[in-house]
């Protein structure tokens, strides 16, 4: 998928999360950088090799001593999104069928709870991949994940 076809997730992704260029603590603690990009924890390993291929100092960040440049945003944003697409994919058994709205919100909620998480919906995951929105729509209210 390109850049250019994962904007409109990307956009909705940074109005719900915001983006920094130094770490900062997330809602439960975790230092975090970017655009919800978590850097400690089961996320340590992925991010010390993203950072690495980014040529960007992964210790330093991290301590606060140096934040990332709009364009490392950019690039980290895209692996994670990136990333949740293709985890959707896995999820969805017709994913790459589905209307790219729908292909949009699913992304989305995989990258804010990962694949463990999304997987927890399991009676929307059935209504997606049956193409009853409507029903997927009234799991998600009705769910106490």
């Amino acid at each position: 998928m390109s850049v250019e076809e994962m904007a409109p997730v990307m956009e909705s992704i940074i109005s719900h999360e915001g983006s920094k260029t130094k770490v900062y603590k997330d809602t439960k603690g975790n230092p975090t950088v970017g655009v919800g990009y978590k850097l400690t924890g089961t996320n340590a390993p992925q991010a010390k090799e993203d950072f690495k291929e980014l040529e960007i100092d992964y210790d330093a960040v991290l301590s606060g001593a140096a934040e990332l440049t709009p364009n490392q945003v950019d690039a980290l944003t895209i692996k994670s999104v990136s990333r949740a697409r293709a985890a959707s994919s896995r999820i969805i058994k017709n994913f790459e069928s589905q209307p790219d709205s729908v292909k949009d919100v699913v992304t989305e909620m995989v990258f804010q709870l990962g694949p463990t998480g999304f997987k927890k919906f399991k009676k929307t995951i059935a209504a997606i991949e049956e193409g009853d929105y409507e029903k997927a729509a009234d799991e998600l209210e009705d769910s106490q994940v």
